[in-house]
């Protein structure tokens, strides 16, 4: 666990959560990133967006989220704004897509 009470987890654990917790992936990268390639059905919301927030605070805060970004960094912070909004079930990839071993799609 990290100091904000969020963790970050492997790209093994991050995948096995997905399919054992039937998670929901969110990709926090531009738009322009995630065509470039994302995790199997991943919903993009990117955080540099206005409506970044009022998209989150209408997710089901019961779910389990599994949030990836580029590197790491704006996953963390979308994981930090969760965590404020009530989100109990949140996992950032650690290192972000870049760690990311499996096959991606493209597009949109």
């Amino acid at each position: 666990m990290s100091e904000n009470n969020f963790t970050h987890i492997c790209f093994v654990d991050f995948k096995e959560g997905i399919e054992r917790n039937n998670g929901i992936v969110l990709d926090v990268r531009t738009s322009f990133e995630f065509e470039f390639g994302h995790i199997k059905s991943a919903k993009n919301i990117d955080i540099y967006l206005p409506s970044f927030l009022s998209k989150i605070e209408k997710l089901d805060k019961e779910k389990h989220y599994y949030v990836n970004c580029q590197s790491g960094s704006r996953s963390s912070e979308a994981l930090r704004v969760m965590q404020e909004l009530g989100f109990k079930n949140v996992y950032g990839l650690q290192g972000g897509i870049s760690s990311w071993y499996y096959p991606m799609e493209k597009g949109a």
